[in-house]
Order: structure tokens, then C-alpha cells, then sequence
């Protein structure tokens, strides 16, 4: 049983040791994601600054809200804005929004192979990273290309 599936079933079991398990659990995994994939976790900057770096003022992306945000974190490359981690809950018109939003805006959006590998709450948020188009292929962690959980 993988970290991801053992949060997984603590949530089952005990809400409150699932919690406390993620976020101890949350910044470390994180961190690890984010050393797999050449990136460093930065201040919060808007979804257009992955278009070339540079801080926009445009609308939707620009703005502070977007839609499926929740647990967000953002990484740069080189001092450059080149992720951004949202492990929002199920809400599927939320997500379509995010995904025709992202599309028009020439960015891209990546999924582990189970959404639900969230490091957050895994079985119950997914695990959702937007970059440029130029990022190439996102790498995971081996407990999210094995988890199999989904919160019953």
C-alpha cells in the first residue's frame, strides 16, 4: 500500500488523522514532485505568467479566480513561472470550464493516469497541472502512477 493509498484509507476511517497525515504528508510529497520534474515551488503568480513569463494583466487569466481552484500551488523553472498544481474536488462543469478555458489560452493541462492521485486528498480530489505548451511531459510520483484508489 502506497502513502497515497494509506491516506486514502484513513479517510475512511478517521477523518481527522487523514487530515492531519495530509498535511504532513502534502508539502514533502510536493516537494518531491515538484524536484521530479526540475521545479521549485514559488509565490502565487496568475495562470497567464505560464504563457512567456512575463506579468499580465488579461482576464480570465490574469485574474485571481479561476475556475476548479482549490489547493493550488505554483512552480518556476530557472526563476521562470512554469506550473501551476490545482487538487480541486469532483465538480465536472467546474472542470470543463478550466479545461476550454486553458485550451483557448494556449496552455495545457495534465492529469496523473488515476486524476484522483491527488497529494492533498487522495480519492477525493484530483491532481491537476497546468503549463505552457512547451513544458513537454509531465513526470509522476511512483505512488500516484500506482494508486488505485477512488473514496468509496
Amino acid at each position: 500500500m502506497n502513502k497515497l493509498e494509506r491516506m486514502l484509507e484513513l479517510t475512511r476511517r478517521d477523518a481527522r488523522e487523514r487530515t492531519n497525515l495530509s498535511v504532513a504528508h502534502h508539502k514533502s510529497m510536493l516537494a518531491d514532485w515538484a524536484a521530479l520534474n526540475g521545479l521549485k515551488q514559488v509565490r502565487e503568480f496568475p495562470l497567464s505568467r505560464l504563457l512567456d513569463g512575463a506579468a499580465k494583466v488579461t482576464t480570465p487569466l490574469g485574474g485571481a479566480t479561476w475556475p476548479w481552484r482549490d489547493h493550488e500551488a505554483h512552480f518556476s523553472r530557472n526563476g521562470i513561472p512554469r506550473a501551476v498544481v490545482s487538487q480541486p474536488y469532483d465538480n465536472a462543469s467546474r472542470q470543463s470550464e478550466l479545461v476550454a478555458l486553458v485550451q483557448q489560452s494556449g496552455l495545457r493541462i495534465h492529469t496523473p493516469p488515476n486524476p484522483h492521485a491527488s497529494l492533498w486528498a487522495p480519492g477525493t480530489a484530483n491532481f491537476v497541472v497546468i503549463t505552457a505548451l512547451d513544458f513537454g511531459d509531465v513526470q509522476w510520483l511512483p505512488d500516484q502512477l500506482t494508486f488505485a484508489g477512488a473514496r468509496a
